[in-house]
């Protein structure tokens, strides 16, 4: 810590709001407000990739420019997700009439999440409308699977889950023997909850956790954190720690101000951990460049703060190693926060 005055705090707590969190804060601004974008030199599809980078690093307002622009030209994934931006990430009988629109509009062009919107969520259509979808649903996941039989297993196991339990667990077993990632996560949770049949409270969670380390070894964001919160819930911060670098990685952007916080002695569960300010530096500096905040602003403004205090206590030598790591790890690909809306 810098000062008396200032606590270390839990970096989970302060984190984990990030990652549950699906919807944009009270103070977001109008679209009109937006400023104008050259957008007629980028096809629908570069302009949905961009939206969809924006929004997962909580530029939603700016995201909406390119995801608008992009379903308007016929990009099903971009209508997918405006839509889900306009219905703040969850369609009920309230949802804008706007989002209705474009998610119809994604689901006519193909986009299989928001056929499951539709019928699962869409409470405002008629009962045969929403079987329509359904059908629609079930009909594009047995396509998908001519590409990608793995998700499509996966898809299967959900489509069954309440109709048909038992065959939805074979769907399931068979995109875990396939590792996919999704899939080894759900039947973790399934084990921790109690399914099958183990000796031990210890073999159960063991056999979850494989679950989980089998999907995080993969690089798959979600199962990484999961993995950092299974192991600080057991005390084992040092393996945690190096987890959380592997996130860093892996692109989480989360983790950037995670580890920044750690480094900087912020953390009251990491003081083991020597402090490095010039790659606390680079980190906070690579995470307020790139992260917006139209989410969790109050998250942001945290940040800013730990960066002030840093500032005031970091030599010289450590600022000029600090830019040296920061021009490194701008080599990288772009951070992004992996949520739930990530892949459609």
């Amino acid at each position: 810590m810098f000062n008396s005055a200032n606590k270390a705090v839990s970096v989970s707590v302060l984190i984990a709001t990030i990652v549950l969190s699906g919807g944009v804060s009270a103070a977001e601004k109008n679209d009109s407000s937006l400023e104008t974008y050259d957008l007629q030199k980028l096809t629908a599809h570069q302009a949905y990739i961009e939206g969809r980078n924006l929004r997962a690093q909580f530029k939603n307002i700016r995201a909406r420019t390119y995801l608008k622009y992009a379903a308007d030209k016929g990009d099903a994934q971009a209508a997918y997700l405006y839509a889900m931006e306009l219905s703040n990430y969850k369609t009920t009988i309230r949802t804008p009439m706007k989002a209705r629109d474009y998610l119809l509009l994604a689901a006519h062009d193909g986009n299989i999440r928001a056929m499951k919107s539709l019928y699962q969520g869409g409470e405002w259509l008629r009962i045969r409308e929403r079987q329509y979808w359904k059908r629609e649903y079930f009909n594009a996941i047995v396509t998908l699977g001519q590409t990608q039989p793995t998700r499509a297993l996966f898809a299967l196991s959900e489509y069954y889950e309440k109709s048909n339990p038992e065959l939805s667990h074979y769907y399931l077993d068979e995109a875990v023997d396939r590792d996919y990632p999704r899939a080894l996560m759900l039947k973790a949770r399934e084990i921790t909850e109690g399914s099958g049949s183990y000796w031990t409270s210890g073999s159960r969670e063991q056999a979850a956790y494989d679950l989980y380390e089998e999907a995080a070894k993969q690089g798959y964001i979600p199962a990484i954190r999961k993995i950092i919160q299974l192991l600080e819930d057991k005390g084992d911060f040092k393996q945690a720690l190096e987890w959380r670098k592997q996130a860093v990685k892996e692109g989480d952007l989360t983790s950037l101000a995670a580890v920044a916080m750690i480094l900087s002695g912020y953390s009251s569960n990491y003081q083991f951990v020597e402090k490095d300010l010039a790659t606390a530096k680079a980190y906070f500096d690579v995470y307020l460049d790139t992260a917006g905040d139209d989410r969790l602003d109050e998250l942001y403004k945290n940040i800013e703060q730990h960066y002030s205090d840093l500032m005031k206590v970091i030599s010289p030598d450590e600022l000029k190693a600090s830019k040296n790591i920061e021009e490194k790890l701008k080599e990288k690909p772009d951070f992004y926060n992996h949520d739930l809306f990530w892949d459609v």
